[in-house]
């Protein structure tokens, strides 16, 4: 599949999960340079790929919900 239709399906995915939230993909290195150094309340679904990376979000950004999302698709 795709690159964007595989997104295009993920999205839809999590919408049914979580509702009407704004979903945006974006790497890691985006993620830290868009929140910058304060605490965030944001929600952060990670990958499976990014899933090693949680408890360090966490410690970054304590106010966020850092979640390891495993996609069905």
């Amino acid at each position: 599949m795709p690159y964007n239709l595989n997104q295009m399906a993920i999205k839809k995915e999590l919408s049914r999960e979580f509702g009407d939230k704004q979903i945006t993909f974006v790497k890691l290195s985006e993620l830290y340079e868009q929140l910058g150094s304060d605490d965030s309340t944001e929600t952060i679904l990670l990958s499976k790929y990014a899933k090693p990376y949680q408890k360090s979000l966490s410690n970054k950004y304590p106010s966020a919900q850092v979640i390891a999302y495993e996609s069905t698709i």
